[in-house]
C-alpha cells in the first residue's frame, strides 16, 4: 500500500451549503451528514470546485483498487444528488491505471471540471483530465487525457538513472501540480520536477481547451531555473493570459522566490531572468501562497522567520513589471507581531509541504488567514489587506480571531463569497479530537448573526475531522470538504448548513428590452433590508457570470444595460439578493439581441418638459476611495449612469444609481492611490439622453512614514521639526547625541497618519554640538544630522 494508506483508514465526507434549496431529508437532515458516495475503500485529500451551476465537483484519492490509491470524482447538484449519468459511488480519472497524487481541480465554465494529477511510477508524470458537465458528450479534450511529462521525458536523451527523481519512500515523481485558468479560455499548470535526485525544478506550462500549448509555448514547458534546487508552487494569472509563480528555493535555506511568465511562455524581460528574491533580508520564508490583485499585478503570501526566531505571516504586493506597488513596505507588510504558523498543509508521503491560507477580496486587496499563537497552541485569526497596502480600518489591529476555542485551531482554508465577504473553515481541537468548524466575515470584519461567534460546528462526529477544503459558487453555495474517521468504512458525506434567506418575493422584473447594441434590463427591489444584488447573466450552456454587484436598501429599481452583447445570439438574465451565505435568485428572462433594430413610426408630439440638469458639486478623495456628488434637479426616479475614465483608457459604466433627490452620490473603492480618474453621470432612460456632471480626481498616496527636515539648523532655544507618520501604531521622535545617548524623546504615534509639525524647547542643559534626530514607527526607523547652538 502507498504511505498514504498507511496513515489510518480516513473517510471523506462533504458538506454542501446552500441555503437557496430545502435539505433532501426535511427536518431529519443529520447534523454530521449524509452519504453521497459509500464505498469500501480509504479515502483522503479532497478537493472541490464549483460547477457554475448550482452544484459541485468534488476529487479525492481512493484506495477502492486494490494496493494503491487513485484519484476518483463525483459530481453533486444543489440537491446532493449525484448528477447523471454519475454514479452514486464517483468515477475513477482516466489516468487510473498507475499511481498517482496529489489532486487538484479548476471549473472549466461550462458545468465541468480538469483535474490535474501528479504521479509516482518511473519518470512521474503529470496529467491533465477533462470531465465535462455532460460526461456523454464528445470534448476536444483527449479521452485519455493530456501528460506532460511525457513530453519531457521525450525531450531528454538521458536514460533514467539509479539516482532519478528519488525520494525517500516515494519513488520518482512530478508532484505538486497546480492548475488555474488562463483568463483565455485554457489553463495554467505548474509542477515541481525531479529529474535526479539532488535535482528539484519548476515547470510551467499554458495549455488551450483542447489540451495543446498554447502559441508560443514549448510542448516541455518553461522550466523557471534549470540550476537550482526549488521546490513547490503556486500561481496566479496576470489577466493576460500569462501567470505569475511564487516558489521557495531550497539551497538558500527556504527563501522566496517569484517570476512572471507572460501569455507567448516568455518569462517577462523586466523581472530577472532566474527569479525575483522577495525580501532579500528575511532569515527564511515558506508556505507560499498567491492571487491576482484584479488590475495586472499579484499578492503573495509567506511565512517570515525574523529576528526572533519565530515565524509571521506577511504579505506584499507587486506590480506586472515586478517593482513594489505604491504605498506598500518593500519588505512586505507583517500582520500581527505574534508567533504564528502556516495556513494549509498538504503532504507528500510523510512530509508536509504548507500554503498561506490567501484568497482575493475582489476589491483589490485579500483576505489572509493563519495560525496565531498569541493566546495558546494555536488560534484561527483572519485579516484584509487593502490594494494599497493598507489594513481595512473596520477590522482589528493584529486580525480577526474567528477561531478561539480550547486546544487547537489550525488548517484554515479561505473562499470569497459574492458579496465580498469571505468563508473560513477550519481544523478545531476543541472537544479533545479534531472536528471541522466554519465561519463567515462580512466585508466590513463582522460576521454573520445566525453563526456562534466563535464559529459554526459543521461536523463534531466521533473520531478524527481533518484537512477541510472549501469551494463557493457565483451565487453563494459552498461546499465544504474534510477527511473523516469516524468508523472504520470509508463514504463520502455531505451536509447542508445554512443563513436566514432573502425573502422570495423580494424582487420583482419591471422590463425587459433588447436593441442591436444594448440589452437593458430593470428591476424593482421590496423589503426593509440592505442587501447585496448580483445581475447575472449565462449564454448557451455556459455557467451564469455576475456582471455587476451592489448593495441596495429597499424598494429601489436596479437597471443594468448590457452593452457587451452579440447580434443574433440570445442570453439569460436574472438577479440574485445575497444575504451572507444565503441567496434567492429570482426568475430568469431570456433576451435574443436583434439583427437590426425595427423601424419604429415616428413618436406623437409631446409637450415641452423641462430636462434633466447635472452639475457636478465635488468630489472627496481619500488613498483608498473616492467619494462624488452630483446636482441632479428633475431626475427623481430615474437611473443614472456612473461613468469613469481611468487612466489612458476611455469612458466605462462604473456602476448604476437612482436618483431620490436632487444630489446623487457615489463612492468608488476600486481606486489605485497615485492615479487620477474622470467621473461623469449619464441619465439613458430618457429621450434624448443626458449627460454631464463631468469631474476629474487624484487620489493621494497613503501617508508615509517620512522626516520631513528640522528648522532652523543649527538651532537655538527651539527646534521645529516637520515629519509624516504612516498610520495610527506607537511612533518616537528622539535626539541622540553623538554618543548614542537619548537626550530628549517624545511620542508622536497618538497624532495620527498624515503630515505634522512639532517645535522642541531645547532645554540649557543641551550642549552645543552635534545631534541625530531619530524618528521610528513600528520596523521602520528614519534620522537626519541637526546642530545645537548655545
Amino acid at each position: 500500500m502507498s504511505s498514504h494508506l498507511g496513515r489510518c483508514a480516513l473517510l471523506l465526507f462533504v458538506a454542501f451549503l446552500d441555503a437557496g434549496s430545502a435539505p433532501a431529508l426535511g427536518d431529519s437532515w443529520p447534523v454530521d451528514g449524509l452519504p453521497v458516495s459509500p464505498s469500501d475503500s480509504i479515502q483522503y485529500d479532497p478537493e472541490v470546485v464549483a460547477d457554475g451551476q448550482g452544484g459541485f465537483l468534488v476529487g479525492w484519492q481512493d484506495g477502492r483498487t486494490g494496493t494503491t490509491a487513485v484519484p476518483y470524482a463525483q459530481h453533486v447538484d444543489a440537491s446532493g444528488h449525484a448528477v447523471p449519468p454519475w454514479p452514486a459511488e464517483g468515477w475513477p480519472l482516466p489516468h487510473h491505471v498507475r499511481p498517482q497524487d496529489h489532486v487538484v481541480m479548476m471549473s472549466d465554465g461550462m458545468g465541468g471540471a480538469y483535474f490535474a494529477e501528479g504521479a509516482r511510477d518511473w519518470w512521474g508524470r503529470v496529467s491533465i483530465d477533462h470531465l465535462p458537465f455532460d460526461t456523454t458528450a464528445v470534448a476536444p479534450w483527449p479521452a485519455l487525457g493530456v501528460e506532460l511529462m511525457d513530453r519531457i521525458e521525450t525531450a531528454t536523451s538521458d536514460a533514467p538513472s539509479s539516482d532519478v527523481g528519488l525520494i525517500q519512500g516515494l519513488g520518482p515523481v512530478a508532484m505538486l501540480p497546480q492548475i488555474i485558468p488562463d483568463d483565455r479560455g485554457g489553463m495554467l499548470v505548474a509542477w515541481s520536477f525531479m529529474p535526479r535526485y539532488s535535482e528539484l525544478h519548476i515547470y510551467v506550462e499554458r495549455l488551450d481547451a483542447s489540451g495543446h500549448p498554447a502559441p508560443g509555448w514549448s510542448t516541455t514547458g518553461v522550466c523557471l531555473r534549470p540550476f537550482y534546487q526549488d521546490q513547490w508552487s503556486v500561481l496566479c494569472g496576470d489577466g493576460q493570459g500569462g501567470a505569475f509563480v511564487l516558489f521557495p528555493d531550497w539551497n538558500q535555506h527556504l527563501v522566496l522566490y517569484a517570476s512572471h511568465v507572460e501569455a507567448d511562455g516568455a518569462v517577462d524581460p523586466r523581472w530577472p531572468q532566474y527569479g525575483l528574491r522577495i525580501t532579500p533580508d528575511s532569515l527564511q520564508e515558506q508556505a507560499p501562497g498567491i492571487v491576482s490583485d484584479g488590475a495586472g499585478g499579484a499578492i503573495l503570501a509567506w511565512q517570515d522567520r525574523n529576528s526572533s526566531g519565530f515565524d509571521q505571516p506577511r504579505v506584499l504586493r507587486l506590480l506586472a513589471d515586478g517593482s513594489t506597488a505604491p504605498g506598500w513596505p518593500v519588505d512586505g507588510l507583517a500582520l500581527t507581531s505574534t508567533p504564528t504558523t502556516a495556513g494549509r498543509v498538504k503532504w507528500l508521503g510523510p512530509y508536509p509541504v504548507q500554503y498561506s491560507s490567501i484568497v482575493a477580496d475582489h476589491e483589490g486587496g485579500a483576505y489572509l488567514a493563519w495560525v496565531d499563537l498569541r493566546s495558546d497552541t494555536g488560534d484561527v485569526y483572519l485579516q484584509r489587506v487593502s490594494g494599497d497596502g493598507r489594513f481595512d480600518p473596520r477590522w482589528p489591529a493584529g486580525g480577526l480571531a474567528v477561531g478561539t476555542g480550547p486546544g487547537l485551531q489550525s488548517s484554515p482554508v479561505l473562499a470569497t463569497g459574492p458579496d465580498g465577504g469571505v468563508l473560513v473553515a477550519w481544523q478545531d481541537d476543541r472537544s479533545g479530537a479534531p472536528d471541522v468548524y466554519a465561519q463567515y466575515v462580512r466585508p466590513d470584519g463582522g460576521t454573520t448573526s445566525d453563526w456562534p461567534s466563535s464559529g459554526l460546528p459543521v461536523c463534531r462526529a466521533p473520531g478524527r475531522q481533518v484537512a477541510p477544503a472549501i469551494s463557493m459558487d457565483p451565487v453563494g453555495a459552498a461546499l465544504v470538504v474534510w477527511t473523516d474517521a469516524r468508523t472504520r468504512l470509508d463514504n463520502i458525506y455531505w451536509s447542508k448548513l445554512t443563513t436566514t434567506s432573502p425573502d422570495t418575493g423580494l424582487v420583482t422584473l419591471v422590463s425587459a428590452d433588447a436593441a442591436p447594441d444594448l440589452a437593458r434590463l430593470e428591476w424593482a427591489t421590496h423589503g426593509s433590508e440592505a442587501l447585496t444584488f448580483l445581475v447575472q447573466r449565462s449564454e448557451e450552456s455556459e455557467s451564469w457570470k455576475t456582471l455587476s454587484r451592489q448593495t441596495e436598501s429597499a424598494d429601489v429599481h436596479i437597471v443594468y444595460n448590457d452593452r457587451d452583447v452579440v447580434k443574433g445570439r440570445r442570453y439569460r438574465y436574472r438577479i440574485t439578493a445575497l444575504r451572507d451565505l444565503a441567496f434567492a435568485s429570482y426568475p430568469e428572462t431570456s433576451l435574443e439581441i436583434p439583427t437590426a433594430a425595427p423601424a419604429a413610426p415616428p413618436p406623437p408630439p409631446q409637450p415641452p418638459t423641462p430636462g434633466i440638469e447635472v452639475r457636478a458639486l465635488g468630489a472627496a478623495t481619500r488613498p483608498d476611495r473616492v467619494t462624488l456628488t452630483w446636482l441632479v434637479r428633475r431626475a427623481v426616479g430615474h437611473v443614472a449612469e456612473v461613468l469613469r475614465s481611468d487612466p489612458g483608457a476611455g469612458w466605462k459604466t462604473r456602476a448604476q444609481a437612482a436618483a431620490r433627490a436632487e444630489t446623487l452620490s457615489f463612492e468608488d473603492t476600486d481606486v489605485l492611490a497615485g492615479h487620477r480618474y474622470g467621473y461623469s453621470l449619464a441619465f439613458v432612460d430618457v429621450t434624448p439622453e443626458v449627460a454631464g456632471g463631468e469631474q476629474w480626481v487624484d487620489v493621494p498616496e497613503p501617508p508615509r512614514l517620512s522626516l520631513v527636515g528640522a528648522t532652523p539648523n543649527p538651532a537655538i532655544g527651539h527646534l521645529t521639526v516637520t515629519f509624516s507618520l504612516a498610520d495610527p501604531s506607537i511612533g518616537r521622535l528622539a535626539l541622540v547625541d553623538v554618543s548614542g545617548r537619548r537626550v530628549w524623546s517624545r511620542d508622536v504615534g497618538s497624532l495620527g497618519p498624515g503630515r505634522h509639525a512639532l517645535t522642541i524647547d531645547l532645554q540649557p542643559s543641551l550642549g552645543s554640538g552635534l545631534y541625530f534626530l531619530e524618528l521610528r514607527q513600528g520596523a521602520h526607523a528614519l534620522s537626519t544630522k541637526v546642530l545645537l547652538s548655545r
